[in-house]
């Protein structure tokens, strides 16, 4: 008697032919149309499957501890209004700090260095923030161990920090340069594109009159009773969220003062960096949108079937899936995926004044619930890809291991979620059209298109 044998083997020996026969003379079919008569090899080609979408806004999305914080404000006429701060502490080392005798201060300055990388701002055009600076209050836990999302909030002084002779209308320039330092230890004096905000004299008196306490004798103590600073936009100027790259040495905090019986020149930096705890906050008002069609779908997500949308910070992300993919599994035994893509197209016109998000991620939600990477994202975005494609106006994503672990029966298809890259530091948005867009107006459908094998002997 012949015993059951795995059959898998057989069949991967079987598909190097297939792709072998295919590469000479491929056969491409469609859903609902006879594939195979007895005994065919051969390669199928489905772009027909059911494909439900609908977006949702996102409230917990973390923005901690990277390398980039946002600040400003834009009314997009399609997303609503959206306005960004953040919150940092401000440390001195960890070994405490001694600012000499007879101390009198001159200045207290806030310095930002705007643009991280090829970024500077977000938005339709670079216009004059009014910017607030605010301490966080004593009271408040506020460390680098903890976890802060987009959402989230500390407890504020009321008072703002800003001396209140200085101008905070700042148009930031991102060329001119700003003095930072004149102490001839720092070898770069005058840095360009910094925004440069000055605070209350009598606030760096207060941190001078500090000199010889326990608060100064570590950067523990000092923390335990200056919690930070935070940074936001008065009222609605502006049309942009610039980008402050948190690593850089011009973002920082400065005290000039006089020192000694000679009153002479003297500064200190401030430690602001990646490792100091930060983090952005985002405030997205979707009813002053006017767009009739975002507050429809805030309603109804099954019109998200039409056009759905992914937005940054705390705003929208998207739900996927295949309702028909596993009723595929069940037509044959095993099935080899050579090819599958999952199609995203940008609606047209909808990028020329507010940039797509770079990327989207993938995500797959398990049986439990819970979000998890799917299997392609794992290997990196060379092989998944995910990137705004400007040409061709869309998103594409390789996912064929996703596909395959479904087609064996090793998960389950329970949807995926897309999600912009880097949600909790970038304010991009962006509207995508769903399996059900009208294609008499010219608009190209989301598709997932599928390369696949098969092997049926009666």
């Amino acid at each position: 008697m012949i015993k059951n044998r795995n059959t898998r083997p057989l069949m991967a020996a079987i598909f190097l032919l297939v792709l072998y026969l295919s590469s000479c003379n491929k056969q491409e079919h469609g859903v609902g149309v006879e594939l195979f008569s007895d005994n065919e090899l051969g390669v199928h080609y489905v772009d027909t499957f059911q494909v439900t979408s609908y977006s949702k806004t996102e409230d917990s999305v973390i923005s901690s501890g990277l390398g980039t914080v946002n600040l400003g404000f834009y009314n997009d006429p399609f997303f609503g209004k959206t306005k960004a701060g953040f919150y940092t502490q401000f440390e001195i080392g960890s070994s405490g700090i001694d600012f000499g005798d007879t101390l009198t201060c001159d200045s207290i300055v806030l310095f930002l260095k705007l643009g991280s990388g090829s970024l500077s701002y977000y938005g339709p055009e670079n216009k004059a923030l009014r910017i607030n600076v605010q301490q966080i209050s004593r009271g408040e836990t506020f460390t680098k161990d903890d976890s802060y999302y987009t959402n989230s909030s500390l407890s504020l002084n009321r008072s703002s920090l800003l001396d209140p002779n200085f101008n905070n209308l700042i148009e930031p320039n991102f060329f001119d340069t700003v003095f930072l330092s004149r102490d001839s230890n720092f070898t770069v004096l005058q840095i360009p594109g910094v925004i440069r905000l000055k605070l209350k004299t009598s606030f760096g008196q207060e941190l001078l009159n500090l000199n010889g306490t326990s608060v100064l004798e570590s950067n523990d103590n000092f923390l335990e009773e200056y919690k930070g600073l935070y940074v936001s936009v008065l009222g609605e100027d502006g049309e942009d969220i610039l980008y402050i790259n948190m690593a850089d040495f011009a973002t920082t905090l400065m005290i000039y003062y006089k020192e000694g019986s000679d009153q002479e020149d003297d500064e200190y930096k401030f430690i602001i960096d990646n490792y100091s705890a930060h983090f952005n906050s985002f405030e997205h008002d979707y009813d002053q949108s006017a767009s009739l069609r975002l507050k429809a779908v805030l309603l109804d997500s099954n019109l998200g079937n039409n056009y759905f949308f992914n937005q940054s910070g705390g705003g929208f992300q998207t739900f996927i899936d295949f309702p028909t993919l596993e009723s595929l599994r069940d037509s044959q035994l095993y099935i080899p995926v050579n090819k599958a893509e999952l199609i995203l197209p940008v609606e047209p016109g909808s990028t020329k004044k507010y940039a797509p998000p770079n990327q989207l991620y993938i995500f797959r939600i398990n049986d439990e619930g819970e979000e998890e990477l799917i299997l392609d994202q794992y290997l990196g975005t060379g092989h998944i890809d995910g990137l705004y494609n400007a040409e061709k106006n869309q998103y594409r994503f390789n996912i064929i291991k996703h596909v395959q672990a479904v087609l064996n029966g090793d998960i389950n298809e329970n949807g995926l979620v897309i999600k912009t890259a880097s949600p909790g530091s970038t304010p991009n948005r962006v509207i995508i059209n769903g399996n059900k867009a009208d294609t008499s107006m010219g608009l190209l459908p989301m598709k997932l298109r599928l390369y696949y094998s098969s092997l049926i002997v009666n």
